[in-house]
């Protein structure tokens, strides 16, 4: 899904035998690897355990995987704004995958992702170049009492980066430019 933060609807899982999950460098943990960018890949499997009630059902193999991502790709063919949202535990049928399950998403304008958040907050983004946690000041986050549109110069330097834990002193960020229409939450 365009446009949102939320890694379970805009990245894949799948399961791989031993010898492709080693090939593959334990990157079909791939959703697990953008959640928690900290974790060594060949710890992945084991995070995944810890968190795969969270996720959207993961496909069995390379075949059943490929299988998903064309059927994507016929729709979005047919129907050009159609965007495949998989299911999440708790909200309809959690673990079904097939194409009837898919739905079309609504256009998400970046200056009204949030209440409060409009044309007059900052469009910069801040990487952390220790782990790749993006802060966006327009979007503030407000589960750790930043408020959107909260510069990032003007964030604590005790606090702490909620991905790896860095304190905001002993890492720099570096800044993103995007021209609005590319910004993605």
């Amino acid at each position: 899904v365009d446009k949102t933060a939320d890694f379970r609807l805009n990245c894949r899982t799948m399961y791989l035998n031993p010898v492709f999950r080693f090939l593959y460098w334990h990157m079909n943990f791939h959703t697990e690897h953008h959640m928690y960018a900290a974790v060594p890949c060949y710890n992945l499997h084991r995070l995944h355990d810890a968190i795969k009630h969270d996720l959207p059902a993961t496909a069995n193999g390379l075949a059943e995987t490929w299988r998903q991502m064309i059927e994507v790709q016929r729709r979005q063919s047919l129907e050009p704004g159609f965007q495949y949202e998989p299911p999440l535990p708790g909200a309809g049928k959690p673990g079904v995958t097939s194409p009837e399950s898919t739905s079309t998403m609504p256009p998400c304008d970046p200056a009204s992702d949030g209440p409060g958040v409009d044309d007059a907050y900052p469009n910069r983004l801040w990487e952390c170049t220790v782990c790749g946690f993006v802060y966006a000041e327009r979007l503030g986050l407000p589960d750790e009492g930043i408020l959107p549109g909260t510069a990032w110069a003007d964030i604590s330097s005790d606090w702490v980066c909620p991905d790896c834990g860095t304190r905001k002193a002993d890492f720099q960020m570096v800044e993103i430019l995007f021209a609005k229409k590319n910004l993605r939450a």
